[in-house]
């Protein structure tokens, strides 16, 4: 006998599913998938503070008639590697003798390839942090985030999601005029290697301020290498002010919907939406990967 399941995405958005209990996982995000645009695989389905497998039965998990999943949009699955042509095709034409041959960011179009992000001089604001649309976040928050033993996974989860890398590249025109070559780019072993490295990210704010001292340009905007990724966890703006209110209080929204599917470990809960500024479905993600947080 059918039962209806109530599905509700980390969107609020809710519908109702009839399916069979000796049905699969996998068939009931394919009904999902039927009325949403999110493919199957794409899918996480929580109840009760699971994770369902796709191979189990609905019945497994004693699933009842008027029970309600929870949905959360997923990552998209690796994308294969491009070949090497690929590769020394987008990194080639910016090139330049001085530039360091694995440096995935000698494609973003800074001086030398070396530092695309710091370099707000000198190019009008066309690729530096002025160009890319934030400004430097507190010296000390962001030496916080970089100690963030889940920022390394934080960063690679950003960057394995096509809405994104759509959202980066279409809300700086500067990315946009460089065609597909930037999210091959964005997406290549390289670039997330270095961009979820702390130690690369702290080098490059080094260099940077040195850069800025040479040039004696007091009014060229500080280091922000995160200021091309829309987020607000990665651009906070120096002139903004800060939140100061206790994250039970600031994430209540966000911790609801947490105990919602379930997960009821409050601290566990606080951090991992304080590492992705209160980003639900990155949260999920970060309880379920089975990281120390």
């Amino acid at each position: 006998m059918s039962i209806n399941i109530n599905i509700k995405s980390s969107s609020d958005k809710k519908f109702v599913i009839t399916i069979e209990p000796s049905k699969t996982i996998l068939d009931l995000k394919e009904a999902i998938a039927a009325q949403t645009d999110v493919p199957a695989d794409r899918q996480r389905l929580i109840f009760s503070g699971r994770v369902l497998k796709d191979n189990d039965l609905l019945s497994d998990y004693k699933v009842a008639d008027g029970n309600t999943i929870h949905m959360v949009k997923g990552a998209a699955p690796n994308q294969p590697k491009a070949p090497p042509t690929s590769q020394a095709s987008v990194q080639s034409p910016i090139t330049s003798p001085s530039a360091t041959p694995a440096n995935p960011f000698a494609a973003l179009g800074g001086a030398g390839g070396m530092n695309p992000w710091g370099m707000g001089g000198g190019m009008g604001g066309g690729m530096g942090a002025a160009g890319l649309g934030g400004a430097a976040p507190d010296q000390n928050m962001m030496n916080q985030m970089l100690q963030n033993p889940m920022f390394a996974q934080y960063m690679s989860t950003m960057l394995q999601n096509p809405a994104v890398l759509d959202s980066i590249i279409s809300t700086n025109p500067h990315l946009s005029s460089m065609g597909p070559e930037i999210r091959q780019m964005m997406q290549s072993p390289e670039f997330r290697q270095m961009i979820s490295n702390p130690d690369t990210i702290r080098q490059m704010a080094q260099m940077s301020s040195a850069m800025q001292e040479q040039q004696g340009s007091a009014a060229a905007p500080p280091f922000n290498p995160f200021a091309a990724f829309g987020n607000p966890m990665l651009q906070q703006n120096t002139s903004a002010p800060t939140d100061n209110r206790p994250p039970e209080e600031r994430f209540q929204v966000q911790l609801q919907q947490l105990n919602e599917m379930g997960l009821w470990d409050a601290a566990k809960n606080i951090r991992a939406l304080q590492t992705t500024n209160g980003d639900v479905n990155a949260a999920i993600e970060i309880l379920f990967s089975g990281g120390n947080i």
